[in-house]
């Protein structure tokens, strides 16, 4: 059955369709959020950003890959200080831990030791 429609009838039908229009289209835009931030989280879990490169990365690069000679483990947890002082072996291992962004109960330092600058790094 087909009835006219005066012009305020008509107008409040269109304006109805936008409304519904505009609803359907904020509940897309939550959805889309709510699954951007879910997927953001799990690739959070899965994939840790790396650390801010340190000013200092020139002299990173001087420092050898891997000791020539193997580093002994001592079995009771001690580091082995090898020509460092104990005041600057804390100092250094608590720069790594706030670097790495790890509490120093979860990192497992070894050894220890001082090696000479880098070039064209100021001691």
């Amino acid at each position: 059955m087909i009835t006219e429609l005066n012009f305020v009838q008509a107008l409040l039908v269109s304006l109805l369709g936008i409304l519904v229009v505009f609803f359907v289209l904020l509940i897309i835009m939550c959805f889309t959020l709510i699954l951007g931030k879910a997927v953001n989280t799990a690739g959070k879990k899965e994939k840790k950003p790396a650390a801010a490169p340190v000013a200092a990365a020139p002299a990173a690069a001087a420092i050898p890959a891997a000791p020539a000679e193997p580093v002994p483990v001592m079995s009771d947890g001690r580091v082995q200080l090898n020509t460092v002082s104990d005041r600057t072996a804390v100092m250094l291992m608590a720069i790594v831990a706030d670097d790495l962004g790890k509490p120093l109960d979860e990192l497992q330092f070894v050894s220890v030791k001082e090696i000479g600058p880098a070039e064209g790094v100021e001691a």
